[in-house]
């Protein structure tokens, strides 16, 4: 049996009159891939805000690496080994490519010297796919381009748990398919467990092992890919709102 990286234990989560999390219970094992799917309003969003700690949960508990991390703040938890890539890349767009890698490698506190975090940054480009762009500013890249500098910037820090918020929304079906062959292959040398959120990008699921369906805050399910996707309940709930 996989040992346990990530646990969320009763997790409930309310905005005003809104609850978001209705005690939502999960674990995530070390090198696993699963992913989050459900409707708009479903709480993905804020199930990812709550495990990376943006939000701290009305009630339950978050455990990391066997810590209760659940009073921690975002930074702190970075710095344990969770990384974050965002659907809407957001890099210092003035900085080269490299430089921007490097100022998350070094953010994480894992490197003693800008020079391992130099020597970090050009592995990561290179697995990714941009080190022939390490010198241009962020800038100048384009769309597809950017979200593999995010991904990069999320993976500099040599991550346990790397959370994909949406990245692969609006780019073409055969960059997805890219972006996430390169993400199972970082994950399997690296032994990187990985929680994709999406939205309607479903070739995604071609690359995970699990995936959790949320709905009005609660997991509805659990289990492998095609049997998710073959429930009634999440084709009349989910997948019939995306194909109409």
């Amino acid at each position: 049996m996989s040992e346990e990286l990530l646990k969320l234990q009763e997790i409930s989560k309310s905005f005003g009159g809104i609850r978001a999390l209705k005690n939502v219970s999960l674990t995530i094992s070390i090198g696993e891939r699963l992913a989050i799917i459900g409707p708009n309003g479903a709480g993905k969003t804020t199930l990812f805000n709550v495990i990376n700690g943006v939000y701290k949960p009305d009630t339950g508990r978050v455990f990391f690496a066997n810590v209760d991390v659940t009073d921690l703040p975002a930074f702190k938890r970075t710095r344990m080994g969770m990384a974050r890539a965002f659907q809407i890349p957001r890099p210092f767009p003035t900085m080269s490519v490299l430089d921007n890698v490097m100022v998350s490698a070094l953010f994480a506190g894992k490197f003693k010297s800008v020079g391992e975090a130099r020597e970090r940054a050009d592995e990561v480009l290179e697995l990714v796919g941009l080190a022939n762009k390490k010198h241009e500013l962020a800038v100048n890249l384009t769309s597809p381009e950017k979200k593999l500098l995010e991904l990069a910037r999320a993976l500099a820090p040599k991550p346990k748990l790397l959370l994909l918020d949406e990245i692969v929304a609006g780019i073409p079906p055969a960059e997805v398919d890219r972006i996430m062959l390169l993400v199972r292959n970082v994950s399997e040398k690296e032994n990187i467990a990985v929680v994709a959120l999406v939205e309607h990008v479903m070739r995604v699921l071609k690359y995970v092992e699990r995936v959790i369906f949320l709905h009005e805050g609660r997991v509805l399910m659990d289990d492998k890919p095609e049997k998710v996707l073959s429930s009634e309940t999440v084709k009349n709930i989910y997948l019939g709102r995306i194909y109409d």
